[in-house]
Order: structure tokens, then C-alpha cells, then sequence
């Protein structure tokens, strides 16, 4: 760095490569190879007057003849340097028509020739045109090369197909993930497919976020949707992240909500609850769970089937069918012949009853007449006429007659005498 920064120049001596050819006493070279870092043409003038006097003579020539900036070839400078070359071997020597070769330049050089230049000695081509290759440039670039020397690469053509070999763009369009003119170009974030035209979908795990030649979602799909584009709902029964979760019982067979699993319409017979995976319970069987399980006969913790309703195993006494709910022939037969019976001990106990009933009522009827007619003889005997009778508690005991015929008969039978308790207790 330090002498970099200098600012004073140095002189040194140079010669030109003719003279120094002249004082080592050589004047043929087999194989002369030239790279001095962009100074070839300055060395080949200073050669220019020897190499067209054949003073000196070189079988084969190497000259770098490509222009770097440091970062890459710049294409257009190395054909001018090139086409320098070309002029300057021209005049040394050779056919004096350019684009021929051969002891009497007869010979036409290949058509691919770079600038139609070729040797005059075999004919083979000292560069070749955009586009093609070999000792004669008769092969075109292959294996998705293109462009000068076949140095460039071919982009992402559709079909993994070849690019033109001279410009490089892909003649039946991109393939899905790039675009530009020579499908070089990657899809940005969130585009993908054919020329970056499909958009990356919203449900996909991180939205719109995606592969950029498949469309395959990143992170999978959010909670609902299922495909490699998140782009289809759950269906056939299932719900939930990655459409793994089975759906319940849903009416009619329909597909639940596709997110959280819920049955739109209601449960199918059998079943209830928001997601219709429980099955009915508490001895209920049917649609909504709305019928009572018949009188079937239970283990511990069974109960009828919950959508046809039907008993696990046998009846309870005096009921039959397949659901237990139909009493048997012989018990009801048995049963209304007891109900008969029952009809008519119940007509006998009310008849027994009210006879009872109306036999108390006239014995105390004919009690209360009994005990007026003592009270007003009484009186009669007293002179005292009061006009009422006394009270029945005040009435002494006496004798009592009380009709106890039945239907047959028609006579009076004597009761024997009361006390004042009892006849308190008649009233």
C-alpha cells in the first residue's frame, strides 16, 4: 500500500519482443502463448514487422483475447479484441481474402466461423458464432447451454426443454416457479405456477405463503382446509386440522362443519350432544333421544338400544316384542279378569257401606222421637209447658226401639236400655 501511494514515477527500460528474439539468436517458436492482462495487441504490433517478413516464425499461437472487469467477461469488448486479432494475423499473412484457407485460399472457411475467420493451413474455425461450438462450429450449444462459447446457462424452460442456443430465451414459455425473457427470474413471495400468474392461497398454514413451482402451502393448511393448495374444505365426514378428525352423527348423513365439527340440522336417531357422538342414555332411545326404553331386563349399566330401541336381552314379566313394550296374552287375560272382580267387590263395599251408613241415621232418628215423647210426658206430669223438648244429654235412660226389619219383615224388636254416654255418643 505504501508504494501504491507514491506519487513519483519509476522509468524502466522495455523492448519490444523482436529485439529481444534477435539477441538470444532465435527466430522460430513452436507454441507462442500470449496473456498480459489486456496488453496483447501492443505486444503483436511490436512483432508485426518480423512475423510479415518471416524473420520470425510461430507455428501455433495462443492469445487471451477476453475482457474482464473483474466480476465477469464483458462480452462485446472481447469481440472487438477478438475481431483486432483477426485483422492483425490477416495482414501478416495468409489468404488475401478473408473467410478462405488453403495453399491456393481456395477453400471456404465454415459458415459458423466467428467474423468468417478460420485457419489458412486446415480450415478450422479460430472462434465461433453466438450459439455454436467445435473446431469447425458446426454443433450448436447443448445441455441447456447458449451464447458465446456456449458459457451461459439456459433458465428454467417449460417441460425441462433446451433454450434457443443463441439467446438463451425458452421458445414454449417458463416452466411453473420463474418468468422472465429467458425464465430466469424466480416467482416472488406469494406467486407461484405458470409465469408467476397463481396467487398462494389464504388458508394455507402461514398465508399466502408458498412453494413457488407446486404451490404447496407452507406449514400445511389452517384448521378446515385440506389439499396441497389449501384450497378444498373438509368433506367426507371429517373436520378439524388437516381434515383428520371423523365427524359425529350428523342428520341425514350430512357432512358437519368443517372447522369445528358441529352438526348443522340436528343429530341422527340414536344420538345428541353439539358434535352427535353421544349415543342416548338415561333410557332413552330414538330421534332427539325422545322415547322411553320399554320394560326390558337390564344388567347393571345396559340399557335398550339407542336407535331402534330394542332390549339387549329379555323381558320383564308380563311384557314382550322387541322392544318390551307390549304386555303378554295371558297376563292381560289374567288381568281383566281380576279387574272384573275387583269392579265387583268394590260395588259390594260401597252398597255395605251405605246400608251401614242409613241404618245409623234412623237409629238416631228414631232415638231423638223417643226421647221427646218421655221428655213430654214428663212435662205433661210437672205442668210445665214449655214447649220444647230438653236437651238429649238431659234425657233419662230408657227403653229404645229401633226398626231392624229387613225387606221381609215389618215388627219392632226392643233394645235393651242405653246409657246417657252412649246415647251422647248415638247423637
Amino acid at each position: 500500500m505504501e508504494l501504491l501511494n507514491r506519487t513519483n514515477t519509476i522509468t524502466v527500460p522495455c523492448f519490444n519482443l523482436e529485439n529481444v528474439l534477435s539477441v538470444i539468436k532465435t527466430h522460430h517458436i513452436d507454441f507462442y502463448s500470449l496473456d498480459v492482462e489486456g496488453g496483447e495487441m501492443t505486444v503483436l504490433e511490436s512483432m508485426r514487422d518480423g512475423l510479415k517478413t518471416r524473420r520470425i516464425t510461430v507455428d501455433v499461437w495462443s492469445v487471451e483475447y477476453r475482457v474482464w472487469d473483474g466480476h465477469s467477461i464483458i462480452d462485446d469488448k472481447s469481440m472487438e479484441k477478438l475481431n483486432a486479432l483477426r485483422r492483425f494475423f490477416s495482414d501478416i499473412g495468409g489468404c488475401q481474402n478473408s473467410g478462405y484457407y488453403g495453399e491456393d485460399c481456395s477453400l471456404q472457411c465454415p459458415p459458423n466461423c466467428q467474423e468468417g475467420y478460420c485457419s489458412i493451413v486446415d480450415g478450422t474455425c479460430l472462434g465461433c458464432r453466438v450459439g455454436y461450438r467445435g473446431p469447425n462450429c458446426d454443433d450448436q450449444c447443448s445441455n441447456k447451454t447458449f451464447g458465446l462459447e456456449c458459457q451461459q446457462i439456459c433458465g428454467n424452460c417449460k417441460n425441462s426443454e433446451p433454450c434457443h442456443h443463441v439467446n438463451g430465451s425458452c421458445l414454449k414459455g417458463c416452466a411453473n416457479g420463474s418468468y422472465g425473457a429467458r425464465c430466469e427470474i424466480a416467482c416472488p413471495d406469494g406467486r407461484y405456477g405458470y409465469n408467476c400468474q397463481e396467487k398462494c392461497n389464504v388458508n394455507c398454514g402461514v398465508p399466502y405463503r408458498c412453494d413457488r413451482v407446486t404451490g404447496q402451502c407452507e406449514g400445511g393448511c389452517q384448521i378446515g382446509w385440506k389439499g396441497q393448495t389449501c384450497d378444498t374444505q373438509c368433506n367426507e365426514g371429517k373436520f378439524g386440522l388437516d381434515c383428520n378428525l371423523p365427524c359425529g352423527h350428523c342428520l341425514n348423513n350430512v357432512d358437519c362443519h368443517y372447522i369445528d365439527g358441529t352438526c348443522f340440522n340436528g343429530c341422527d336417531s340414536g344420538y345428541q350432544g353439539s358434535f352427535c357422538k353421544e349415543v342416548c342414555n338415561n333410557n332413552t332411545y330414538g330421534p332427539r333421544c325422545s322415547f322411553t326404553c320399554g320394560n326390558c331386563l337390564y344388567l347393571y349399566g345396559e340399557q335398550c338400544h339407542h336407535v331402534t330401541g330394542q332390549c339387549p336381552r329379555e323381558c320383564n314379566v308380563g311384557f314382550q316384542g322387541d322392544r318390551c313394550d307390549q304386555a303378554s296374552d295371558s297376563i292381560s287375560a289374567e288381568s281383566t279378569s281380576n279387574n272384573q272382580l275387583l269392579t265387583i267387590l268394590y260395588v259390594c263395599i260401597t252398597l255395605l257401606i251405605l246400608s251401614g251408613f242409613l241404618n245409623v241415621i234412623l237409629v238416631i232418628k228414631q232415638l231423638r222421637n223417643s226421647a221427646c215423647k218421655e221428655q213430654k210426658s214428663q212435662e205433661n206430669l210437672e205442668t210445665h209447658a214449655d214447649g220444647t223438648c230438653k236437651s238429649s244429654e238431659q234425657v233419662k235412660p230408657s227403653t229404645i226401639y229401633i226398626n231392624e226389619c229387613d225387606e221381609n219383615c215389618a215388627e219392632y224388636q226392643e233394645l235393651e236400655n242405653i246409657s246417657q254416654t252412649q246415647y251422647n255418643q248415638l247423637q
